[in-house]
């Protein structure tokens, strides 16, 4: 998985701290799907419009653009 990605998905993760009926304090991993979709749409547009910027056009298809940038090249 790319590095980027991986990145993406642990700040859509959410921790969870909760106590046992024992007194025992556990942790839990949640990912919560529609802020590591927003995510991924934000790295999107951001990687479109920087390459814009640098190029002053659009010099490729912006979806060559993207899935370069997230190792998606087939």
């Amino acid at each position: 998985m790319n590095e980027r990605i991986k990145e993406l998905l642990r700040q859509a993760t959410l921790v969870e701290t909760y106590t046992a009926t024992d007194g025992t304090i556990h942790e839990g991993k949640q990912v919560d799907i529609e802020k590591f979709a927003e995510l991924i749409v934000l790295e999107c547009q951001s990687r479109v419009e920087q390459y814009i910027s640098d190029c002053g056009e659009i010099g490729s298809l912006p979806d060559t653009v993207i899935k370069k940038h997230f190792g998606a090249e087939e």
